[in-house]
């Protein structure tokens, strides 16, 4: 190239470009060299992000339900047995006493103090909460144990209605899937 580069002078003072302007000028074929491998090293790598990430959603999204079956769950209810004038007798129940209400029937104060203490970015993020998750990471490792979850409601709600109690990994990446 006979010493003149394809760069031209940066106009507006900023480290960065006048440093590659002047290595462009001086060693153009090193610093072309040195760029093509920097791009050639972050596409691979990002390659090699996608493959792991493909390969996690292929190995632990097999076997996952439909999100279509959330339409059709009817979770075990408490069994409420009345007399002939409507006053309750008896409540038959397994493990859980649940009884089915509307969400009109619930308290605004007790929606709003469940997301306060559950999930205070429940408004802010679509059903994964990576600051969540990486806060309880930390916090976990500083305390060397299972101190928090990072799980977000809908989290929440997908383990329970269809993976398990169990505290794994791949269950934690079930979750998020």
């Amino acid at each position: 190239s006979g010493g003149r580069s394809r760069f031209k002078k940066p106009i507006v003072f900023c480290p960065l470009s006048s440093i590659l302007y002047v290595t462009m000028k001086y060693w153009p074929s090193v610093t072309e060299t040195f760029i093509q491998s920097l791009m050639l090293t972050l596409l691979g790598g990002g390659m090699v992000v996608m493959i792991i990430a493909g390969a996690i959603y292929f190995i632990s999204g097999r076997n996952l339900p439909n999100g279509q079956q959330i339409r059709h769950i009817s979770p075990n209810q408490a069994t409420q047995i009345y007399d002939r004038h409507g006053t309750l007798l008896y409540e038959i129940y397994g493990n859980e006493r649940r009884i089915a209400v509307t969400p009109d029937e619930i308290s605004p104060y007790l929606k709003q103090a469940t997301v306060a203490i559950e999930d205070k970015r429940f408004y802010s993020h679509k059903g994964i909460d990576p600051i969540g998750i990486l806060r309880a990471a930390y916090a976990n490792y500083q305390a060397s144990g299972n101190r928090e979850g990072g799980s977000t409601i809908t989290q929440q709600l997908a383990r329970n209605l269809f993976l398990g109690p169990e505290q794994t990994f791949d269950r934690k990446l079930r979750e998020i899937l």
